[in-house]
């Protein structure tokens, strides 16, 4: 190897190596601006994993609260009009065709929306059961041969879920 390539590749003798004030200086300015963007990013990237546990949250209870009232309002007797909408489709009234080994209770089962409290509560046998809590908007409403019920959720960081379902009783008249 030629030895002019060795000294140039090793700097000089004796000279000085590393960085300068301003290379140093100019490499943490750089690295802070790089840094600010990732923190931006990852509160963002929080804030939206946050957001969308509340969203699923919400969902879930509204979800697991409509298809409960849907499933018994499906499974209701309507051979007598025993369905009873009251408080102007803030409550139904009904009874069962079957019972249920966690419910032997087929007689009066009944739903009930306070907007007071924002509760969805279900009462079988003198039992009462919170289905969904801060339910903003509950209203059941009959038409020609099925059920239509609404219900709006609000989570605890404002956002809203809405559900809307219709269910026909199995056996009507």
């Amino acid at each position: 190897m030629d030895p002019t390539l060795w000294k140039r590749i090793r700097g000089r003798p004796g000279g000085n190596r590393g960085f300068t004030l301003i290379e140093i200086v100019i490499g943490l300015v750089l690295l802070s601006i790089v840094g600010l963007f990732s923190i931006g990013y990852l509160r963002n990237l929080a804030e939206t994993t946050q957001l969308t546990e509340n969203q699923k949250t919400l969902m879930d209870e509204s979800k697991f609260a409509m298809e409960f009232l849907v499933r018994e309002l499906r499974m209701a007797d309507d051979t007598v009009n025993s369905i009873t909408i009251g408080g102007g489709g803030t409550s139904v009234t009904f009874d069962k065709l079957n019972a249920y080994p966690q419910d032997t209770n087929v007689s009066s089962v009944n739903y009930t929306w306070t907007s007071g409290t924002k509760t969805l509560t279900r009462t079988s046998a003198s039992i009462t059961t919170t289905l969904a809590v801060n339910v903003t908007f509950f209203n059941i409403s009959v038409s020609s041969d099925f059920y239509t019920v609404t219900m709006t959720l609000e989570g605890s960081s404002g956002e809203n879920f809405a559900l809307e379902s219709a269910v026909r009783p199995r056996i009507t008249i």
